[in-house]
């Protein structure tokens, strides 16, 4: 009799082991996304494991997480591996970098040193001006005012000049080859009238030139004056 019952025993717990192990790998499948198994094998495998449907759930998400927390686990660990080889890559960069930087450094250097230079010497020559005003002739400051009287005369003379040719121009004849208008009912200039309208713009041009020539004049005898100052 207790052989029989031993039997029965092993062989329910054999069975109930098979229903574990089945359900198990029923978990398994539907955690992975893979094909579904179907319906009533999972019915039959709930029902010979003692398990609800609720427990299959339960246990869907836990193993569900589980492939998260794995696959960031891996996810982790390939990148590590790969690390060694990212490290070597920015290694040799910043070695490049840096070589690049020390060329660039060394090319430079002499260029530098002539800003610093040309910075020194513009220093030097702006105290060098501030002395030589100070001590400049007594008479530069009286020379110098009439020709700054000078030059603002001669310009002065030289836009009046302008403005007057060209209020000249703007009085060309009907009929003279700057003036293209042609009015209906207004006769054109004669030629004498013509004549007498370019001999005042060559008046009025000769009169500019004088007055640019008088300008530049002025300009360059104060532009000399300020150099002897600075030679003296």
């Amino acid at each position: 009799m207790s052989s029989i019952i031993e039997t029965l025993v092993g062989s329910l717990e054999n069975r109930r082991a098979k229903a574990q192990a089945a359900y198990a790998e029923f978990v398994r499948i539907i955690a992975s996304d893979s094909k579904p198994p179907k319906t009533e094998d999972v019915e039959a495998t709930l029902q010979a494991s003692g398990r609800s449907i609720e427990d299959l759930q339960t246990d869907v998400a836990t193993a569900k997480r589980r492939n998260d927390l794995r696959g960031q686990i891996k996810l982790a660990a390939e990148l590590q591996a790969e690390r060694p080889d990212i490290d070597a890559a920015i290694g040799k960069a910043a070695a490049k970098l840096q070589a690049a930087q020390d060329q660039f450094d060394q090319a430079v250097a002499p260029l530098r040193a002539k800003i610093d230079a040309t910075n020194s010497a513009q220093h030097s020559a702006s105290l060098a001006e501030g002395e030589l005003h100070r001590t400049r002739p007594n008479d530069f400051d009286n020379r110098a005012d009439e020709l700054e009287k000078n030059v603002r005369a001669a310009s002065d003379e030289k836009n009046r000049a302008e403005k007057h040719l060209a209020e000249m121009r703007s009085r060309a004849p009907l009929g003279h080859p700057s003036n293209d208008w042609s009015p209906l009912g207004e006769a054109k200039a004669t030629p004498a009238e013509i004549a007498e309208f370019d001999a005042g713009v060559k008046r009025a041009t000769g009169r500019l030139k004088i007055a640019q020539d008088a300008e530049d004049e002025a300009v360059k005898t104060q532009e000399n004056l300020v150099a002897e100052m600075l030679a003296s």
